[in-house]
């Protein structure tokens, strides 16, 4: 018995191959089959005639003001495109995503002139935060945020209290060990103008055994 088996849809799978008719199965949110699914799900979609594909990612969006009137940012979603926490979600434990918030001069102003420049602000850093949480709750126990406010958001959302000092990875910015939700993590919290062009791949690797 599966969670959700879909039957019948035609599979496109984002690999540039030719799309097929196929059944797809999934338990705790993870696509665990594809091709014909003999056992029943829980929950059964008839995808007959309908396509069934991956989410996709909008790599260059502009919702940081259109998420304070719709949440659900529908001119997305109900064509395909995945949230930033999906895509989280079906990332591999030992990934390790990089998520940021930047625009161009003219959009940042845009959005401050709507928002207002703290609540335009206020905004990122919560996005960001939640995405944080998010990527704990998938598994994810490594985290390096840089700048300022993010850290402060990200380790207020983590629920971290304490830190104790590890190795330093660029001078004035350590690894530290936390406790974050009952899980150990590892931490690092970096202003801006810390670290050199490789700081990221630099702190990471410091963690591989």
């Amino acid at each position: 018995m599966h969670d959700l088996v879909i039957r019948g849809g035609t599979v496109v799978d984002g690999t540039g191959a030719p799309s097929f008719e196929a059944d797809v199965a999934i338990d705790g949110g993870r696509i665990v089959a594809v091709g014909r699914v003999a056992d029943r799900g829980t929950q059964e979609i008839d995808a007959k005639g309908l396509l069934v594909t991956p989410g996709f990612v909008d790599i260059h969006t502009h919702y940081d003001a259109q998420a304070t009137w719709s949440s659900q940012l529908l001119s997305s979603s109900i064509n395909g495109v995945t949230t930033a926490l999906a895509w989280l979600a079906a990332l591999p434990p030992q990934a390790a995503p990089l998520i940021y918030a930047t625009d161009s001069p003219d959009a940042v102003k845009s959005a401050q002139a709507h928002l207002g420049a703290n609540r335009a602000g206020q905004l990122v850093e919560d996005a960001l935060a939640a995405c944080a949480v998010a990527a704990r709750n998938c598994g994810t126990r490594r985290f390096v945020v840089a700048g300022g406010e993010t850290s402060g958001a990200v380790a207020l959302a983590l629920g971290i209290t304490r830190l104790d000092i590890g190795p330093q990875i660029a001078p004035g910015v350590p690894w530290c060990a936390a406790q974050s939700d009952g899980h150990d993590v590892a931490i690092t919290l970096k202003s801006s103008n810390f670290g050199a062009d490789t700081f990221f791949a630099h702190a990471l690797g410091m963690l591989i055994p």
